[in-house]
């Protein structure tokens, strides 16, 4: 996801978006990061702990229309390193405590964003139900170059799909039927940049088989939300029918401290090389920085330098 997130304004390289459910990426985000906060729930030790993660969202925790709630511990403002937004939290939030939930901007069934798929007509009509002020904000999400790339690189069928769609149902022609499938085109890879996967009931710990997804999801402030491999925070679903996504925190956060989950899984930094976590990125057009990328790399360059000065000796 002003940057990709629902941020308006930024430009697109200034932001790291969420979770593309294309072939050409194999990611599922969701599952991975449920099955993460899944194993850390269930190293607590504490009942207090189980009880805290067990509370549903009280009304003020939860984002609706991209407002945040009154009980939200987070805002959204300029990320220190240049990257566009972040959101931060406005309070110290203990270990495992919800940050908030958020219902949906858009909702996709499967086919939404298949390249050649007829389906992919999906898309258009879960867009074209949005609000003009909800598309806007839909629009402003961060568009990944590397995915605009890629739906530009299919353009044979899906600008033929999407000509004949807004020809059809919204009888346009000329320019302005031009100015829709230009602003479909861009909006198919918003749409690819910042969605997380759904999955069938009982799917959770399948494979990361494309016969599981049932769709995709677009958020607004959890867009705004940036990747780090050693993050401080999970997302999951709170509801597989309502498309609700929760934030809770992966360990305590002070007042001020920025936000970050993995796009990756949760455990990425720990179980992931460097290589194969800047493999898994690309798709989104960035390479991390975080610590624990910061800290391999370093170790990397130290072991090459030491193997390139004993076979200089």
């Amino acid at each position: 996801m002003d940057a990709p997130s629902l941020q308006p304004g930024l430009d697109t390289t200034s932001r790291q978006a969420k979770t593309p459910t294309t072939p050409a990426s194999g990611v599922l985000l969701t599952k991975k990061l449920s099955s993460s906060l899944s194993r850390s729930n269930s190293n607590s030790s504490t009942a207090s702990q189980r009880a805290r993660r067990r509370q549903p969202p009280r009304p003020g925790h939860v984002i609706r229309d991209g407002m945040i709630g009154s009980f939200c511990p987070v805002e959204v403002r300029d990320a220190p390193d240049g990257t566009g937004k972040g959101l931060f939290a406005t309070q110290d939030v203990a270990k495992y405590a919800l940050l908030f939930a958020e219902e949906p901007l858009l909702y996709a069934p499967k086919g939404g964003d298949r390249v050649g798929n007829h389906q992919a007509r999906k898309f258009l009509e879960a867009l074209d139900q949005l609000s003009p002020r909800r598309c806007a904000d839909f629009m402003s999400l961060y568009c990944s170059p590397t995915q605009l790339d890629a739906v530009y690189s299919d353009v044979p069928s899906i600008s033929e799909r999407m000509r004949n769609w807004y020809a059809q149902v919204k009888h346009l022609s000329g320019p302005a039927l031009y100015e829709a499938v230009t602003a479909g085109m861009r909006a198919l890879a918003i749409y690819r940049t910042n969605n997380v996967a759904t999955l069938a009931e009982g799917e959770i710990d399948s494979d990361d088989s494309d016969d599981s997804i049932t769709g995709g999801v677009v958020y607004e402030v959890f867009s705004r939300i940036n990747h780090a491999c050693d993050a401080n925070a999970a997302f999951f679903f709170l509801g597989v029918r309502s498309h609700r996504l929760g934030v809770r925190a992966l360990h305590d956060i002070a007042a001020g401290e920025q936000l970050f989950v993995s796009y990756i899984g949760d455990r990425s930094a720990e179980e992931k090389t460097l290589e194969e976590r800047r493999t898994e990125l690309e798709v989104w057009g960035f390479e991390c920085g975080c610590k624990a990328c910061v800290k391999e790399a370093a170790e990397i360059a130290k072991k090459k330098e030491k193997k390139k000065d004993k076979s200089t000796a």
